[in-house]
């Protein structure tokens, strides 16, 4: 019995490691082959070997953009060869293809806070990749299946990435247009429902009603869309002053069952900004008389009080 395996026995070790599910045990024996393969100038094996080595870094759950980065790149040099691990025969182009997806969607997900226009540009991402997961039809994803993440047919991811894709192009629009952010909105809904996510149906029909809702300045008398973007309800005793027309139209200016008036964006700041000057003063009077009350209270309390008592409000 030799002392030392062959490359081709920790090629097979590493693929028998697979079919266990001992990834990282598989990677460890896939670069001990590629070692061996490089050593006898079989180069072409030594790349199988690596790109195998390469793959199983994709065992972890947390496995990022530039994880598959790695895996797409190392799959390049191999075209269209046959690739066998586990229990699925895939071509390596068919692989990378796949790679690439998986890499575009950790990608445009992981992106931090947009810009609209930043939300429009995912929005075209995530839609792309809806429509190209689409087109692969039912075929069974290779990487889940190898991962032991279960048997995810390609189109099954449509629907939640066009649901992602329609959410982001609302958000590009909630603040130039309301009424189009719901929309997009509404259409997320349908792909949610789609995809069997009830919650988020939910979330995204709970936008709609917000965005798409409009109402008149109780104050300047203008039609504003999307409550809480371009519009809020501002708590006043409004008992007896009710506009007897709604003021001056169809759409509510106030709702007096609970106490608010609705004011757009520019009055609404305006009230906000006069309260919080009005609030400042108030508290810079009242520190200015605990001041002098603390002021006096040294004074009587004479050097051995003034050590316990502090010189004025700390800042």
């Amino acid at each position: 019995m030799p002392l030392f395996k062959s490359p081709e026995e920790q090629l097979q070790e590493g693929n028998d490691r697979v079919l266990r599910g001992d990834f990282t045990g598989a990677q460890r024996s896939f670069l001990s082959a590629a070692e061996g393969f490089g050593k006898k100038g079989r180069t072409g094996e030594a790349q199988f070997a690596q790109t195998f080595a390469v793959l199983m870094g994709l065992a972890v759950p947390q496995a990022g953009a530039q994880d598959y980065q790695r895996v797409a790149e190392a799959l390049a040099p191999l075209g269209s060869a046959p690739i066998k691990l586990g229990t699925r025969s895939v071509s390596a182009a068919d692989l990378r293809r796949e790679a690439e997806l998986a890499r575009e969607e950790k990608d445009v997900l992981a992106s931090g806070p947009r810009t609209p226009e930043a939300h429009e540009q995912a929005g075209a991402r995530l839609q792309a990749l809806s429509l190209a997961y689409r087109q692969l039809g039912n075929q069974v994803l290779v990487l889940p299946e190898l991962f032991r993440r279960g048997a995810v047919p390609a189109s099954s991811k449509a629907p939640v990435l066009a649901a992602l894709a329609e959410e982001e192009f609302g958000e590009s629009e909630v603040t130039r247009d309301p009424k189009r952010a719901a929309e997009h909105n509404q259409n997320a809904r349908n792909w949610w429902m789609q995809a069997g996510e009830s919650a988020r149906a939910e979330a995204a029909g709970q936008r709609v009603q917000r965005y798409g809702r409009a109402v008149r300045c109780w104050f300047c008398g203008r039609e504003a869309a999307g409550d809480g973007i371009n519009f809020r309800g501002l708590s006043s005793d409004i008992a007896g002053f009710e506009h007897e027309d709604g003021g001056g139209g169809a759409l509510q200016d106030s709702d007096a069952s609970r106490g608010i008036v609705y004011a757009c964006r520019p009055c609404a700041s305006t009230v906000e900004r006069l309260a919080d000057e009005k609030a400042q003063a108030r508290t810079k009077e009242i520190e200015d008389r605990v001041n002098r009350m603390l002021a006096q209270m040294r004074q009587k309390a004479g050097p051995m009080g003034q050590q316990w008592i502090p010189a004025s409000l700390p800042p």
